[in-house]
Order: structure tokens, then C-alpha cells, then sequence
């Protein structure tokens, strides 16, 4: 992607422009946990997680990984399919990864 590709925040700020940040800022917050981040990048390894096997592999309790499963499902980073008793995760928009990428990128910058 191209600079020039990229929107330009104008100033004043419009209202739609005062939305989408609000949107963007809404989304990082919903990412800005290490066990939430945790939850993204094993949910991203493998496709598709139940809730087990996310509380099994992250080595915490049940209550606090689908405290936080339910914050990805509302901001639709996440979406899940029951099947039975098993309730498994995937991503929403593989293309979060990006954002995290980019995000690991800059803190190994300093």
C-alpha cells in the first residue's frame, strides 16, 4: 500500500472523520490486552480454537478467557460456531494480523 493510497485526516475534523477515529480507537482497545493479543495470535495460528483448547493452551481460567472472548465477539474481531457442547473461535478478518504485525514491529523498533 502507497502513501498516497492511505486517507488523509483533514482538519477541521468532520464528523464521519470523528466516527472513524472513534472506530480505529475502539478496535485498538479491543486488542490492547496481552491475554486478548494471546487469544488473537493462537486463534490466528489455527484457524478455528474452541474455548478448551484456549484455556488449555494460554494456562487460564475459564471465566477470564470467555470474559475476554465475549469483548473480541462484540468488537467482531472474533466470531464462533457451536458445535454440540463446543463453542469454537475464529477470526473475524484474518487482516487484524496486520495491525498486531505492525504492532510487534514497532516495540522491537526500541
Amino acid at each position: 500500500m502507497t502513501t498516497a493510497s492511505i486517507p488523509v485526516l483533514t482538519f477541521p475534523i468532520s464528523s464521519d472523520e470523528r466516527n472513524r477515529l472513534e472506530e480505529i480507537a475502539t478496535v485498538l482497545k479491543a486488542i490492547g490486552h496481552p491475554k486478548r493479543l494471546a487469544i488473537i495470535e493462537l486463534v490466528s495460528q489455527r484457524g478455528r480454537v474452541s474455548v478448551n483448547e484456549i484455556v488449555e493452551t494460554l494456562h487460564c481460567e475459564q471465566s477470564c478467557i470467555s470474559h475476554h472472548l465475549t469483548g473480541l465477539r462484540l468488537k467482531k474481531i472474533l466470531t464462533c460456531e457451536r458445535e454440540g457442547q463446543f463453542i469454537f473461535y475464529s477470526l473475524t478478518q484474518p487482516e487484524i494480523m496486520k495491525l498486531v504485525d505492525c504492532a510487534r514491529k514497532f516495540v522491537d523498533m526500541y
